[in-house]
């Protein structure tokens, strides 16, 4: 697979042979490659009724009578045109073929910045992973790739990953090319086109009313942080190897060849610019890890850590100012460790100064207490205590590590009147509890029993090359359409007895029931399917 096009296929010898060229290409102009999703990260598309007299949303046609709506995250030319500069830009997205290019199309009418470097389903070999693809399009090595995307799990947490905030303009559409839902919104989509091709005026007059709300709402101003982020990336990137460069005894003409030792790996570089957003910081949670749960493999633990925050089970407060002076004194700063022996990640990461390492095992006092409730007893021991610990909701860590900048505390100061249940890492929880019990019984499938089976006759035979990890996948995605498309047809009679089942759940006051409870909806129905997935991004965007 060319990376330059990724529809045409070459034999790996010839491939080897581009990608050196590419490389080359690459360091001679000063760029980096970007890999960048649509759905959520750069647009917005939605098939629901729109208000063709607003601006700046594009409306077209790629099957009959079925219709989409593209709304472009604000800023999107600029940050196309200015990454172009530093990057060189590709399109990897779980849209179908004609979806992709059209898309490119309204972004790049003049093919200046993706060409022909458009991924689409079409040519993506794992049907819920975009990982899979990186060594046939990049066969020397992703030393000098980065990518943007609002959805971790289908890179595998690859660590060359940006998670971007994700982009919400339609309030009540989701990923439409979300592959775990595809045959779900289809579904519908085909339902709703049997029983109804006409809308009714009223409801015509109510959805252009809530379009016309949406069009003054839009603030999102993201891709400026995100241009800074990859800003930041790039001239560490180059830094790095300039230095590099300056070791040889003779100059290297990078017009005809590149001495590949001397590239950093941008998975290593890129975490340690992370790092130091919350390097200082030392983070208490308060109610948002249920009881039970390891800390450490939670999602907020490692989010708070890899933004180069300590995080401490246990609130630890300082017995005296001199406490929290030798602390802020101490320095933290993370330095590159070059390794002269490492001769394909040459970078080989970056460590922390022996001091630092040092101070990383003494005790460290809170200073920021992440909390879900305002009632709990380590938030009433923070507002007991004389010295400035501040004390916000998960919001505040979340922003951080959208931004990679840590974000006024002020403007995310916990009240009474804050809501966890909006909060990302909640439903995330939910989301855990309700799967949780589905995943662990699909290993009694018989379907799933017969995977090894199945792969070894494959491979006696020769047929085709498919690794485990493929085959399981493929699968269990079978198994999973059918389990919905069963549940769809039940959803109606189940939806209204689950949700009496749930009115009753509450929260109760103490610290150790509010971490500790979870609400959990036992219905999986279409509109959980197709809507719940991204409900809680509406609710953060407005």
């Amino acid at each position: 697979m060319i990376s330059t096009d990724p529809s045409i296929r070459v034999d790996q010898s010839v491939a080897h042979d581009i990608a050196k060229k590419d490389l080359i290409n690459l360091v001679k102009n000063r760029k980096l490659v970007l890999l960048a999703d649509l759905d959520h990260t750069l647009i917005h598309t939605t098939h629901e009724h729109v208000n063709p007299d607003i601006k700046d949303i594009h409306h077209y046609e790629l099957q009959r009578n079925f219709w989409y709506h593209t709304k472009f995250r604000p800023g999107c030319q600029h940050f196309l045109q200015e990454m172009s500069k530093l990057y060189e830009l590709h399109i990897v997205t779980f849209g179908e073929r004609n979806y992709a290019h059209k898309i490119a199309n309204l972004m790049d009418p003049e093919r200046r910045f993706f060409h022909d470097r458009i991924l689409s389903r079409n040519e993506i070999f794992n049907r819920i992973s975009k990982s899979d693809n990186l060594r046939s399009l990049f066969p020397r090595g992703d030393l000098m790739v980065c990518i943007i995307d609002d959805r971790e799990e289908v890179w595998n947490y690859a660590r060359n990953l940006i998670c971007v905030q994700p982009y919400v303009y339609f309030k009540n559409t989701g990923d439409i090319n979300d592959p775990a839902l595809f045959n779900v919104a289809k579904k519908r989509k085909i339902e709703e086109s049997g029983t109804s091709n006409e809308e009714t005026k009223e409801q015509r007059e109510q959805s252009e009313q809530h379009i016309q709300n949406i069009e003054h709402e839009d603030s999102d101003d993201y891709l400026k942080y995100l241009e800074s982020i990859l800003r930041r990336i790039h001239d560490e990137y180059y830094r790095i190897y300039e230095s590099r460069l300056h070791k040889h005894k003779n100059p290297i003409n990078e017009d005809i060849e590149i001495d590949e030792s001397d590239l950093p790996d941008v998975k290593k570089v890129l975490p340690l610019i992370k790092a130091k957003v919350l390097e200082n910081c030392v983070i208490t949670f308060s109610g948002v890890v249920p009881t039970g749960y390891d800390l450490r493999k939670q999602r907020c633990y490692l989010m708070a850590t890899s933004l180069g925050a300590q995080v401490n089970e246990n609130l630890i407060l300082a017995d005296e100012e001199s406490d929290l002076e030798a602390k802020a004194s101490k320095n933290t700063e993370l330095e590159y460790n070059f390794d002269d022996n490492d001769s394909r990640s040459s970078c080989s990461g970056g460590t922390r100064s022996e001091e630092s390492l040092d101070s990383k095992t003494s005790k460290k006092f809170t200073t920021h207490l992440v909390a879900a409730k305002f009632g709990t007893s380590k938030v009433y021991d923070v507002l007991k205590s004389k010295f400035p610990i501040k004390v916000v909701t998960p919001e505040w860590l979340i922003d951080c590590n959208y931004k990679w900048v840590k974000c006024d505390e002020e403007l995310y100061k916990l009240t009474k009147e804050y809501d966890y249940k909006n909060c990302l890492f909640h439903h995330e929880y939910n989301m855990h509890q309700k799967f949780s019990g589905s995943n662990k019984n699909l290993k009694n499938i018989p379907q799933v029993q017969t995977v090894k089976e199945k792969l070894k006759k494959e491979k006696s035979d020769e047929q085709t090359e498919i690794s485990t990890k493929e085959l399981i996948n493929e699968e269990l995605f079978s198994l999973m359409d059918k389990e919905v498309n069963e549940e769809l047809s039940d959803s109606s009679a189940d939806s209204n007895e689950s949700d009496n089942q749930n009115s009753g759940n509450e929260i109760s006051d103490t610290e150790s029931e509010t971490s500790g409870h979870i609400e959990s909806d036992d219905s999986f129905d279409d509109k959980f399917a197709f809507d719940l997935e991204r409900d809680l991004l509406s609710k953060n965007s407005e």
